[in-house]
């Protein structure tokens, strides 16, 4: 009796002691299964490339313009065409990427030329030409048929741009010399052929009215008296004759003169070869 006492003392304090480890250890589940601590939280990864910020090289004007004709090869022509359109009106882009500004122009009137909007394309296309007439596409970079309809609206714009006129030959200084030469002013505006006609006509009746004047002189028989003197009424009619021809040489030497005179200032010759009047001669620039 004693012996079984003791071993339910026992058996008591045992299961005591059991009790309180287990309330320290935490709670057990029936099947005497403890539960796996849970796992501490690991720290976020880092961003990878995909999650940084863009940077001003993502966004500037070449990665749109690159980003832009990707999407045109990929068949994403809404939103390549949507890109172009930003590019070209970008004014700011004329000063500080011209040459993006011009490609976004190029591949927006190939996109609407695929399209089939040819108005669209051909307006494109006359901006380039009428602030660049010699423009030409990169004949590797696009087909035949886009280039063929480039150079059918170069024709158009080089009907629509203004004749510009002839320049105007400078005005070069007048040696004062060439008033009194018969002829110089022509020879001066260029007109050779002009100049040279006056200066020999010129030249060949004073020749001939000094020589009419000479045989003239020659026929005076007394020098002491004003006029000329002959002897008989022939050599006074031949007299006569020969002082007539004098003053019509003499008079027609100064005509042609005087007229090539008004002609080299009031005349001039044009880079292209017409001529035209002016009341003030623009080309008479006498510098002494």
């Amino acid at each position: 009796m004693g012996v079984f006492m003791v071993g339910t003392l026992l058996f008591l304090a045992g299961t005591a002691l059991a009790q309180e480890a287990s309330s320290e250890e935490g709670p057990v589940d029936p099947a005497g299964v403890h539960p796996a601590p849970e796992p501490e939280a690991l720290p976020d990864p880092p961003p990878g490339p995909g999650t940084q910020a863009p940077t001003p090289e993502d966004t500037g004007p070449e990665a749109r313009l690159s980003r832009a004709i990707q999407a045109y090869l990929s068949g994403e022509l809404e939103e390549a065409r949507e890109a172009f359109l930003l590019l070209v009106a970008d004014k700011g882009l004329e000063q500080s990427h011209p040459q993006v500004r011009r490609e976004a122009q190029v591949y927006l009137g190939s996109l609407d030329h695929n399209l089939g909007d040819r108005d669209a394309a051909r307006n494109t296309y006359l901006l380039i030409l009428l602030e660049d007439p010699d423009f030409q596409l990169d004949p590797f970079a696009h087909p035949p048929e886009l280039l063929a309809f480039f150079d059918s609206v170069r024709v158009q714009a080089q009907a629509m741009r203004p004749i510009a006129p002839p320049p105007e030959a400078p005005s070069k200084s007048l040696n004062p010399l060439l008033l009194v030469v018969p002829g110089g002013l022509q020879l001066h505006n260029g007109q050779q052929m002009t100049g040279l006609t006056v200066l020999g006509g010129v030249a060949g009746l004073g020749l001939l009215t000094g020589a009419l004047r000479v045989r003239l002189q020659t026929m005076d028989v007394d020098t002491d008296r004003d006029g000329i003197q002959v002897h008989t009424e022939e050599d006074k009619l031949l007299a006569e004759r020969l002082k007539l021809a004098t003053q019509a040489t003499g008079w027609s030497t100064l005509v042609i003169w005087s007229a090539s005179f008004l002609h080299g200032a009031l005349v001039s010759t044009r880079s292209d070869g017409t001529k035209t009047v002016s009341m003030v001669g623009p080309n008479l620039v006498v510098r002494w």
